[in-house]
């Protein structure tokens, strides 16, 4: 009888497939490095946004109280904030014994900057107070820019906590993990869209004009103040850890919406122990005022930063004496 022949390949060929698979994640490996090289190196470069982001994130960690006047304001939003106190028309001495310092992110919300208090902190920003810019329409919606904020305002520990508060799947609290250490995962989608626009300019406009500027839905004032209350108490709470102050800009609301938050929003802001400013009594915001649905034009900013001057040096001044 022939002897039996084992089915198995000969133990040669083992180190060889040992070595393709090492150099496979080898190569894997450096391609992914080389991937976020390229977005820490270059995307800033290509993209006005993320360009804008980056030297004002710089900034920000640059921003360092002695207790002692000029004391630091550091004024975060998103692109409310970006729109309606552009650096432009930011002078050195808009605010007596203050100096300002902008950090807008598009897209994020009060969720976004309750836990990013604590990442600035974390990476040594030290302002006497942050100085919150939400309409009340944003202010009362729960979303978050998801790994884009992450990379800038969450630590690692905040994944359950923001995972919890926005009912995320495991997988999804993944991807956001990822975004916290990883520019290139990210930034992808914002990539995607400045190499969309590099190849078919003029989409951007095309959508919004397919889109249209849109309606709001009406909320009741109770409704305002019951959304808005909690957020606004985290948010006290995130800056009292962080060891700074806190107010809260109203920013006027949409010029299409059916009702104004504003007077519920201050009241809730009022309850949670936060320091709130909205545009002066007689100051009226109209159609001409915005550029779309939410955003003013430069004369609705330059309206909008006149009209709270006197509210915001009165409750900084209040802050910075307590």
């Amino acid at each position: 009888m022939p002897s039996s022949i084992s089915s198995s390949k000969s133990p040669c060929h083992e180190p060889a497939g040992l070595r393709h698979s090492l150099v496979f994640l080898a190569v894997t490996v450096v391609l992914l490095l080389a991937v976020e090289a390229g977005a820490r190196l270059f995307v800033h470069r290509i993209s006005r946004i993320e360009g804008r982001v980056a030297a004002e994130y710089k900034a920000a960690l640059q921003v360092h109280s002695n207790g002692r006047p000029p004391r630091q304001l550091l004024l975060i939003g998103n692109s409310l904030l970006d729109e309606s106190v552009p650096s432009s028309l930011l002078p050195p001495g808009w605010l007596q014994g203050w100096q300002a310092t902008r950090f807008p992110i598009e897209q994020t919300s009060t969720l976004d900057w309750t836990y990013g208090l604590l990442r600035l902190s974390q990476d040594g920003c030290r302002p006497d107070v942050h100085g919150l810019v939400m309409s009340p329409d944003y202010l009362t919606n729960t979303f978050s820019r998801g790994e884009y904020s992450a990379f800038y305002l969450l630590r690692l520990r905040d994944l359950i906590g923001i995972g919890s508060q926005l009912q995320l799947h495991p997988t999804r609290i993944t991807s956001v993990g990822l975004g916290i250490y990883s520019k290139f995962f990210a930034l992808r989608t914002d990539i995607r869209k400045v190499l969309l626009g590099r190849v078919l300019p003029g989409m951007s406009a095309l959508a919004t004009l397919l889109v249209g500027r849109g309606t709001e839905q009406p909320m009741d004032q109770e409704a305002y103040y019951r959304q808005a209350l909690p957020r606004l108490q985290a948010l006290r709470a995130a800056a009292i850890q962080a060891g700074s102050g806190v107010i809260l800009i109203v920013h006027p609301p949409s010029a299409h919406v059916t009702s104004d938050g504003t007077a519920a929003i201050l009241r809730a802001a009022r309850d949670a122990g936060i320091e709130a400013v909205a545009p002066a009594a007689g100051s009226r915001f109209d159609e001409s005022d915005f550029r779309d649905s939410h955003h003013l034009n430069e004369t609705g900013a330059r309206k909008f930063m006149q009209s709270i001057n006197p509210g915001l040096q009165a409750a900084l001044d209040r802050t910075a004496a307590r």
